[in-house]
Formats: structure tokens, C-alpha cells, sequence
């Protein structure tokens, strides 16, 4: 049986048995697969390569992410902002890489001793891994004689540095040859090869080397070879060492400029940052005085040194936390900034104003400190603000933290006063040249300072091209404005120029005082106004120095000069290129602009000479002048604007008719160029006449001013009509600005003088005016058309009381002998025929203001400051709205059009079209305010009279009652919140109440607070009766029967304003105004509604004869609102007639 069994029971676990080997077998190979790996992993891991790569994947990792955190941090920076406007505004031209690196490696830094370092460290460990050893060959210390020998060739190679060093330290002796010893050391690199050299002595301190460190000796052999070479080639070249020595003080002059640049550059940004909606700081460049610092928390760096960057993001936060703290404590940045009121709810539903108050505005937060600004021991306040704003410990802490966290200072050298002590030792060479006449040192010299002027002037050209005429004199004339770099050479060069004055010698004096000159005709190539005007200055000065030249040649000499490169550099560089160059508008433009500064510079000469009495100079300088653009004429030139304008006629041609259309508007605009140029000429010439006639006028016995006078009134125009037009143009305060006559009159004299050129301008005008008409007949004159304009129609006017011509030309009549001296009979008899023609340009100017006045069209801004003027007005000027608002007693139902249901109330006007026209000679300051005052008052009257018609309760009392009558009536009322309106109307009548002990002026420190405290005016204070405290309300009314009357109200119960829409139609939504109506019509352009008042024909019309024009003049002004005033419940008032009180003082 069992036999039987067996098998059957084999047979029956043999599936099961195969599963279980199977597995086994699957967990055999499973294991051997993890040992297999495993091993892997272990021979992988026990390689130092792996573990390298590892490390290496771990730093790449670590650098990434500091590199993103740095990035990060970096876009709050100032600097991060500078440098993207730089990239948009600066197109540098990127040089060579290697180029820049190489300028960078010379110089004693950091920088260069860690590139020095870093191809170090890879040599030593070259020179330090056997495997890179050739053919097994170390150089042992025990076994080798190489190494010996390479520490003696390398220290034979360090000899030769060392030796170039201590010739180049000896000439840092003087500053001759600090500037050779600068150039030696930047060609031979001397610095980092002696550092090399230093440096290559540890290859050998530790271990065995291996035949690489044969490189070592090699490199610095090759590269003392190259050193030597190019010291031998600078030393052996006088003109490749002044090359050099120019092109280095040319690139040091070049990062002062560029350092600068991103100084202004940053501080905008800054500055750009501050403000309302910005960064809520203002900057303030004074230190706070003992005074003011006891109101002021003031907060300090601990550090000195340069603000190298500024964080904004911290600043920003500084800020942000100061505004939040200084709301809690009632202040604010800002000086309207509305309190946020906390709000209750309440079953009532009645309709109130939300109460609206404003923060107090803080003495201002400044901050103190700039970009680039230098902190010192003596002036470390970075920050100020108001004491008043911060009072907690915690925030004042939270805030000094902040303050050291916003400014990033760190030591740095002063790279700017290094460069002025550059040029100080390059003036001091001229100066010396100059004592020694060595003229090749001088002619050298002098290349190098127009060189230097020309790095400015590219420097200036990467970021956006040179100053603009207005914007160089902007520039030049604010305290705190200028470029050292440029300053620094025009100072130099003055002291230069007086050193070579006083050598007497021509030909040196002839090459300095051609130094400014060649940097201002630069100046003009590079299109910049600002390098031109600071040196324009100098051929004036050239003067002063001639006038103490004691020999008559040489004085000769510097006078010529002083004119001469004046009139040659207009000549060649400015109208020839207006004559012949130009191409475009903007380059004409350019160019015109060139010419002020070379006329300032002759109007100072001939002002000069004619203080010094110098009458040949004067001469000399006055027919120069004279000369000046007197050839450019492009009017009369072919062809001129107007022969191409009719050329375009007969084009056809698309692409020729737009390119005769470019060359109209360039010989428009050259044209029109010409016509300034010569006006400002005229102009110079007519206010030095008017200042040397008002001395002669003063001195007439004195024949030398006789002279001057003599020879410059006859450069003025010949042609009454161009005299007047030149005139006119020179009367105005900002010509007289422009060419300075107003400090010729500001004598340092320690005395007070009145500045008055316009004067002398009239006097000069009426004298020269007559000696033009003395020889000409009725008819002649009949005939001249004088240019009209506003200025000379106020002139015209013979008004005693106002400076004008008619009085100038009476005196002439009345006085004069005191005249003769320089009119003659003829002359003075010719005075009516002068008025005359004065009157007619008068009238003629008023013409042609009527005319204007009829065309032109309303100005839309004037229209919206009247619209602004009167809605602002009529809520200043209201009592009774704000009173019924804050009593709830307003319900707004401006979504209502009540059409002529509710009546309108306002205006229907004629008025003055000129308060509608910008810039019109008369000023209407404030228009608007009387339509909205008298809307106002109009309202208040009318709203007080249907209050007064709808109580029905009143009484008469005696002003001795007033106090206990209101009592009573409170009693007897039992009113919930009541309010006294009252219109007693004379001031006695006011010491019933403000007497009394019940009344509490509102400016009394007793005075509760009540609704009405916010309001301006018309609210008296309180008044405490029957356990009232009842606000007292002044209101004024125009008619006799409101008057000395005495209302108590429940408001709110009593009565309600209903405010509707005050248009009737929809299409006039345009004319909506808050809640009027505001409409101004041009009667010029609405010609029906003209006719339809010339129909009407009314009073005030009647008395004009050109009704049409005059209307056409006007504007007809349309103001209107719609409210009505309901009583609801009159048992909420009570009205008090001060019967024994008269309506106004007559009626006493």
C-alpha cells in the first residue's frame, strides 16, 4: 500500500517543490545581482575620481544657488538699477577683453596678485603630480644638481626685477617724472612680475618637483625679456613715452569721468525713487543744526568711508514702517492724507456724511546721504526724521537697524582727488616749462590738455551725446553743479595763462592762450555746449591780463588775440557750417546755439573796455563784433524757402516732392536761424548802448564817454520799424536775464541798488528813435508802420503813473536843454510825430487783439480750473448746506430729472471770452470763485427763507431776552438734537449771546466737541441751556426781512434739502459738474444764439455800435442747480424776531 502511495504523493508534490527551487534559485540570482552591484558601487566609490566628480557636482550645485541668492539680493541694489540704465543710455564701445584685463594687472591690487596667484597655484601643482613627470624625471633635493641651478637662474632673474624697481621708485622723486615712473610701470607690468617672481620661489618650499618646474625660471625669464624690451623702447622714444604718458592720463581721466557719470546717474535713480507714491522720504543735502536737532530723531553710521551702494528694498522698508508709525501717532508723509474713521453700524437709515479728517503732515523725513557721498567722523548723519512721529523703543530700534542696513560703506580711496593731483603736477610742469621756456615742453603740454578735454568729451557722447545750450548753462549756473574734471583744467589753465603773461614773450603766450580755444572748437565737433562755454570764457580773460601788460606790443598782441580766435572759430566752425554743412533741422538748431556764447564772450569784451576806458580796444572789439554772420543771409540765398515751396508745384515725382520738402524745412529753419542771430546781435549792441548813454546821460561834460557813445549809437538799426522790433524783444525780463544786464547794475559797493535796465532801454529807444525821424518829412514818416505788440501798446499809454514812452518824450519837450546834448531841435520837434506813431501801434495792437479774441478758440484747461474754481468756491462759501448735511436733513437725488418741475437757480451770464484764453495779457486770477460764492449765498439765502415760511411757531423778542427765550423754548420743545441758526446782524447784537454765560466760544479750550467742528466758518461754538449743549450757527443774509432772526431746530426732523440733477435732457451729461450745470458758450462760434441777443437787443447792448463784434468777444456763462427745500414736520422749529433791533447800522 505504501508502495503504492509513494509515488502517487511524489507525483502529487512535484509542482510545488519545481515553485520553491525556482525561487530559490530567482533569490540566488537576485543576490548575486546586489553583490555584483554592490561591488560596482564600492569600486566606483572607492576611486577618488568619483568622489572628485561628486564634489565637484556638489560645488557646482553650491555656487548655482548662491549665485541665484546673490542675483537676488543684487536687484534691490542701487547699483543693479544703475547698471541697466547705463546699458540703455551708455553705448560704450566694448573692448578687448584681454585689452582691459592687461590695464587692470598693472596697477598695485588685489586683483593682480590673485591672476598672479591663480596661474601659480596651477604650476605648482603641475610641478607637484609625478604622474606628469617626463620620462620619470623629478628633481629631488638630495640627487640633483637641477634644482640648485634653478634656484640660482631664478634668483639671478629676481636681481633684474628688483634693479627696474629701484629705477622706477627713483623717479617718483618729482613730479617731472612720477608721471615717466606711472608710464614705465603700466608697459612693463613690473608689479605683477615681481610678484611672479616672489611667488614662484614656493614651487620649490615643499616636496619634490618634477622637470615641469623648469617653466617656473622660463616664464619670468621671457617675460623680464618682454619688460625689459618695451622699457628700452618708452625710455629710447621721446615721442612713444609722451604717446604713452598722454594715453594714460587720458584713460585715468576717462574712469574719473566715467565714476562721475554713474555717480549722477545713481543719485537720479535715487532721488527719482522719493516722494508721494514712492518711497516716502525726501532728500535733503544740509546738515540739521543744533536748533533744529532737538525736534528731530537723527540717525548715524558707525562706519566711515564711501556709500559705495545703497539698498532700496531696505530703504523702502524704513519708509514703509515709519508712515505706518506715524499714523498711529497722527502724522503723515503726506499732506493730505485722509484718517480712515471707524464706522458703527445703526438701525438708523437716514442719509449722513461720513466725517473726513487728515493726518497732520510731519516736518519732513529726509534722508541725507547719496550715492557716492564720502562719510567721515565729522559727518556720519545718514537719516532725520520728525520726533514727534516715532515714540515707541522698540520701532526707534527697529528703525536705527534699518538706517545701518540701507547704506553699504566701505574704505576706498578717493580716486578723484588722486586724478586732481594728477593734473595739479601736469599744470606744474607747464608752469615750469614755462619759467624755462622750453616751448617743444610747452608745445607737448599743450596737446595733452586738449587731449584730456576730448576724453571728456567722448565720455559724454556714450551716454546720449554732449550738453544742449540751455542745459550747459543750467549746469554751469547751480551751486552744486559742474564737472571737477573740467574745472579742474580750466583752473589750471588760467593759473598757466597768467604765467605766461608775465613772461612778455609772444610766441609762449600765443601757443597757451590757444589752449582753451582749441578745446572749445572740440567742443563744437563733439556738439557740446557746456566744455564750450566754460572755455569761451577765456579770450575775456586774455583781455584783463593785456590791460596790465606794460609793453604796448605785446599788449597789442593779446588784445588781437583776445578778438581774433573768437572771430576765426565763428568764422570756420559755425557759419561756415551753417552756410555749407548742415543738413538736417536739429544740426541748424546745434549750430545757431554756438553763436550765443561767442556773443557773450565779445558783449564782456566790449563791456570790459568800456569800464577800462580802453576806446581803441573798444573799437576794435565793436567792428569784430559788428562783422560777425554779417554775410549769412540764406533769405536772399538761391533757392531759398519760398523759390522751393513753388518748386513743389510742378514735381510729380513721390520721392523727389518729399525730398524738396526735407530741404524746406531745413532752409526754413536756416532762415530762421539768421533772423535770431542777428536780432540777439542787435540786442547786445542796444543794451551796452543803453548802459554807456545812461553814464554819458549822467557825465555829459565827460568827452572820452562822448566817444564811446558816439561810435557804438550809430551800429544800431537805421530803420525805425527793425529799432522798435529789437526793442520790444530786448525789453523783456528774460532777455535782460539772458545777456546779465541785470548784475551790471550790482556794484560791490556794500549799497542797495535798484535794478532798473528797462529804463535806460526807453530813454536810449525815444533818443535814437528821434534822431532817425529828424530828417524826415510828414510824408515819410505818415508812412512808417511800426511792429506792433502788447509790450509797446503799454509803452504807448500816457498814464502818469506807469513807467512809458509818452512820458519820456514830454520830459524831452519840456526839458529840453538838459537834452541837447544829444538832440538837436530838429530831433525834439519831431516828438508829437513819434507819439503818434506809438498810438497807432497801439491801437493797432488792440485791433488785432480784438480780432484774435473773435477766433481764437476757449482754452480747455481754462475751462476746467473755472469749473474747478466755482464748485470749490460754492462749498467754501456755503453756511446752511454743510449745517443741514451733518444734521442728515440731505437727501441726494442728483439720479432724479425733475424737468421744469423744480425750478433752476444760477447763472445766465455775459462775460469775458479772454478768462477763458491762455496767456492773454490780462490776468483773471481766480475766475470761477464768484460764481461759486455767489451761488452759495444765493442758496443760503433762499434756503433760510423757506425754513422761516414753513414754521409756523415764532415770536417776537427783546435782545435782552435772547438767552432765556431760547431756554424756554427748549424746555417747552423738548427738541432730540437741536441747532441755532441766527442772522442778528450787528455786533452789539452779538454780545447777547457771546456774553453770556451760557456760551462757549468754539476757540475755547472748554468747548465740547460737537458735529460741527470741521466746518470753516459760520459755527460760533455752544450753547449750554435747559441740559443742551446746542452748536451756535452764524448765518449771513442779504435781505432786510431774513435779518435778526433766531432759529431752533430739530434739523433732521424738521426739514429736508432734496438735491436734483440739474439738466433736463440726457444729451447734456457733458455739461454735469458735481451737482451744476456748467456751460460756456463761445458767441463767436454759436452764431444763432449772437443774433438772438442782437434781436433782444438789451440795455447793456444798446450802447455799443458793432454789436456783432462785441459779442463775438464774449462768452455767455450758464450755471444752474435744482434743490427745493421741504418742511416735513414745522413743529420741529421755533423762530425768534429780535424785533428791537434795526436791519443795519443806517436804520439805527
Amino acid at each position: 500500500m505504501d508502495d503504492k502511495i509513494l509515488p502517487q504523493s511524489i507525483g502529487e508534490n512535484m509542482p510545488q517543490g519545481s515553485s520553491t527551487i525556482n525561487l530559490l534559485h530567482q533569490f540566488e540570482n537576485l543576490k548575486e545581482i546586489i553583490i555584483s552591484v554592490g561591488n560596482f558601487l564600492l569600486s566606483i566609490f572607492s576611486l577618488r575620481l568619483t568622489w572628485t566628480i561628486i564634489l565637484g557636482i556638489a560645488v557646482l550645485f553650491f555656487v548655482f544657488y548662491a549665485w541665484k541668492q546673490y542675483k537676488k539680493r543684487r536687484e534691490n541694489l542701487l547699483t543693479s538699477k544703475l547698471k541697466q540704465e547705463l546699458d540703455k543710455s551708455c553705448k560704450q564701445k566694448r573692448g578687448s577683453i584681454i585689452k582691459t584685463y592687461l590695464e587692470q594687472l598693472y596697477l598695485p591690487s588685489w586683483f593682480s596678485v590673485i591672476s598672479v596667484i591663480i596661474v601659480g597655484v596651477a604650476i605648482f601643482l603641475i610641478t607637484h603630480i609625478e604622474k606628469l613627470a617626463i620620462v620619470s624625471l623629478p628633481l629631488k633635493f638630495d640627487e640633483s644638481n637641477h634644482y640648485q641651478n634653478l634656484i640660482a637662474i631664478h634668483a639671478g632673474i629676481g636681481a633684474i626685477i628688483f634693479a627696474l624697481l629701484i629705477f622706477i621708485a627713483e623717479s617718483l622723486r618729482d613730479d617731472e617724472t612720477k608721471d615717466r615712473a606711472r608710464v614705465l610701470l603700466k608697459e612693463s607690468f613690473l608689479f605683477p612680475l615681481t610678484v611672479a617672481e616672489l611667488l614662484g620661489f614656493f614651487i620649490f618650499v615643499w616636496g619634490n618637483v618634477n622637470i615641469w618646474a623648469i617653466l617656473v625660471p622660463l616664464i619670468v625669464a621671457l617675460l623680464t625679456i618682454a619688460s625689459l624690451w618695451r622699457l628700452l623702447l618708452i625710455l629710447l622714444s621721446k615721442s612713444r613715452f609722451a604717446e604713452k604718458r598722454l594715453q594714460l592720463l587720458k584713460d585715468r581721466i576717462k574712469r574719473s569721468i566715467d565714476l562721475a557719470i554713474s555717480e549722477r546717474f545713481g543719485n537720479t535713480i535715487l532721488l527719482q525713487s522719493l516722494g508721494e507714491g514712492k518711497i516716502e522720504l525726501d532728500y535733503n543735502p544740509f546738515p540739521i543744526d543744533a536748533d533744529d536737532s532737538i525736534n528731530r530723531q537723527l540717525f548715524y553710521s558707525d562706519k566711515t568711508g564711501v556709500i559705495t551702494n545703497i539698498r532700496l528694498d531696505k530703504l523702502n522698508e524704513f519708509a514703509k514702517l515709519l508712515e505706518s508709525e506715524a499714523n498711529k501717532n497722527g502724522f503723515s508723509f503726506y499732506k493730505d492724507k485722509a484718517k480712515q474713521e471707524k464706522l458703527e453700524a445703526s438701525s438708523d437709515v437716514s442719509v449722513v456724511e461720513t466725517g473726513a479728517t487728515k493726518f497732520q503732515q510731519a516736518n519732513r523725513q529726509f534722508l541725507h546721504k547719496k550715492f557716492r557721498d564720502e562719510i567721515d567722523t565729522e559727518n556720519q548723519l545718514l537719516i532725520s526724521i520728525d520726533k514727534n512721529v516715532v515714540k515707541e523703543p522698540e520701532v526707534l530700534k527697529e528703525l536705527n537697524r534699518l538706517a545701518k542696513e540701507i547704506f553699504i560703506i566701505k574704505k576706498q580711496d578717493n580716486f578723484s582727488e588722486e586724478i586732481k593731483l594728477e593734473i595739479d603736477g601736469l599744470k606744474d610742469q607747464f608752469i615750469a616749462a614755462i619759467e624755462a621756456k622750453k616751448l617743444g615742453k610747452i608745445e607737448e603740454l599743450m596737446k595733452t590738455y586738449i587731449s584730456l578735454s576730448e576724453s571728456f568729451l567722448e565720455a559724454l557722447n556714450t551716454c546720449g551725446g554732449g550738453y544742449t545750450y540751455e542745459q550747459a548753462r543750467k549746469e554751469r549756473g547751480t551751486i552744486l553743479g559742474g564737472w571737477n574734471e573740467i574745472r579742474w583744467l580750466s583752473d589750471g589753465i588760467r593759473e598757466i595763462l597768467i604765467k605766461a603773461t608775465q613772461t612778455h614773450d609772444q610766441e609762449i603766450i600765443r601757443d597757451v592762450a590757444y589752449i582753451p580755444v582749441g578745446i572749445a572748437i572740440r567742443a563744437i565737433k563733439a556738439g557740446d555746449q557746456y566744455v564750450y562755454q566754460e572755455f569761451l570764457a577765456f579770450p575775456s580773460f586774455l583781455y584783463w591780463q593785456a590791460l596790465k601788460e606794460t609793453n604796448n606790443d605785446v599788449r597789442e598782441f593779446m588784445v588781437d588775440r583776445s578778438w581774433r580766435h573768437l572771430k576765426e572759430m565763428s568764422d570756420f566752425y559755425i557759419e561756415h557750417q551753417l552756410k555749407r554743412k548742415v543738413a538736417d533741422v536739429e544740426s541748424v538748431k546745434k549750430y545757431r546755439d554756438f553763436t550765443i556764447p561767442i556773443f557773450v564772450a565779445f558783449q564782456n569784451l566790449l563791456k570790459t573796455a568800456f569800464d577800462k576806458r580802453d576806446f581803441n580796444s573798444f573799437q576794435s572789439f565793436l567792428n569784430q563784433f559788428s562783422d560777425l554772420y554779417h554775410d549769412f543771409e540764406p533769405e536772399h540765398e538761391h533757392p531759398n524757402a519760398e523759390y522751393l515751396e513753388h518748386s513743389l508745384a510742378w514735381v510729380k515725382d513721390v520721392a523727389e516732392r518729399e525730398k524738396i520738402r526735407r530741404k524746406i524745412e531745413v532752409q526754413k529753419e536756416k532762415e530762421a536761424a539768421a533772423k535770431d542771430i542777428q536780432s540777439k546781435k542787435h540786442q547786445v549792441i542796444l543794451g551796452l548802448s543803453a548802459w554807456i548813454f545812461e553814464q554819458y546821460r549822467n557825465k555829459k561834460d565827460d568827452t572820452e564817454l562822448a566817444k564811446f557813445y558816439k561810435d557804438i549809437i550809430n551800429r544800431l538799426p537805421g530803420q525805425l520799424p527793425e529799432l522798435t522790433e529789437i526793442f520790444v524783444s530786448s525789453r523783456q525780463f528774460e532777455t535782460e536775464r539772458f545777456w546779465d544786464w541785470d548784475n551790471w547794475e550790482m556794484i560791490s559797493d556794500g549799497k542797495a541798488h535798484f535794478i532798473d535796465f528797462n529804463s535806460k532801454l526807453d530813454r536810449l529807444y525815444c533818443v535814437r528813435s528821434l534822431l532817425i525821424l529828424q530828417n524826415m518829412s510828414e510824408e515819410q514818416i505818415n508812412a512808417i508802420i511800426l511792429p506792433h505788440s502788447r509790450e509797446l501798446a503799454y509803452l504807448a499809454e500816457d498814464k502818469p503813473d506807469i513807467p512809458n514812452l509818452v512820458r519820456i518824450l514830454n520830459d524831452m519837450v519840456s526839458n529840453s536843454v538838459q537834452w541837447s546834448f544829444v538832440l538837436p531841435q530838429a530831433a525834439i520837434d519831431k516828438t508829437e510825430a513819434l507819439k503818434k506813431l506809438l498810438i497807432t501801434a497801439k491801437e493797432n495792437q488792440e485791433k488785432s487783439e480784438e480780432e484774435y479774441l473773435k477766433t481764437v478758440k476757449i482754452d480747455g484747461d481754462k475751462l476746467n480750473e473755472f469749473n474747478t474754481k466755482v464748485i470749490e468756491s460754492f462749498y467754501e462759501s456755503g453756511f446752511l448746506r454743510p449745517v443741514i448735511k451733518i444734521y442728515g436733513g440731505y437727501n441726494d437725488l442728483m439720479s432724479q430729472m425733475p424737468g421744469a418741475e423744480i425750478p433752476s437757480w444760477g447763472y445766465n451770464q455775459i462775460d469775458e471770452k479772454a478768462a477763458f484764453i491762455k496767456d492773454w495779457h490780462v490776468h483773471y486770477s481766480g475766475w470761477g470763485e464768484n460764481y461759486g460764492s455767489g451761488l452759495a449765498k444765493s442758496e443760503d439765502n433762499l434756503i433760510f427763507e423757506r425754513m422761516l415760511s414753513g414754521i409756523k411757531d415764532k415770536q417776537n423778542v427783546k435782545k435782552e431776552d435772547i438767552i432765556s427765550k431760547i431756554e424756554e423754548v427748549l424746555k417747552e420743545k423738548s427738541f432730540e438734537d437741536p441747532v441755532i441758526l441766527q442772522t442778528l446782524d450787528h455786533l452789539y447784537e452779538y454780545e447777547q449771546i457771546r456774553r453770556s454765560e451760557a456760551f462757549i466760544s468754539r476757540y475755547s479750550q472748554d468747548c465740547q466737541k460737537t458735529k460741527l467742528d470741521n466746518m470753516k466758518h459760520g459755527y460760533m461754538g455752544v450753547m449750554r441751556l435747559a441740559d443742551y449743549k446746542i452748536p451756535v450757527v452764524d448765518i449771513f443774509v442779504e435781505k432786510a426781512e431774513l435779518k435778526n432772526k433766531i432759529l431752533i431746530l430739530d434739523l433732521q426732523k424738521f426739514g429736508k434739502l432734496n438735491q436734483y440733477s440739474p439738466i433736463d435732457k440726457p444729451e447734456d451729461t457733458k455739461y454735469l459738474e458735481d451737482i451744476f450745470f456748467i456751460k460756456v458758450t463761445d458767441l463767436n462760434e454759436d452764431t444763432e444764439r449772437r443774433q438772438k441777443i442782437i434781436n433782444e437787443n438789451p440795455v447793456w447792448l444798446q450802447k455799443h455800435e458793432d454789436k456783432d463784434g462785441y459779442l463775438q468777444q464774449k462768452v455767455l456763462i450758464n450755471i444752474y442747480e435744482k434743490f427745493e427745500w421741504k418742511t416735513e414736520h414745522p413743529e420741529f422749529g421755533f423762530i425768534l424776531d429780535v424785533s428791537d433791533l434795526p436791519a443795519s447800522d443806517d436804520e439805527k
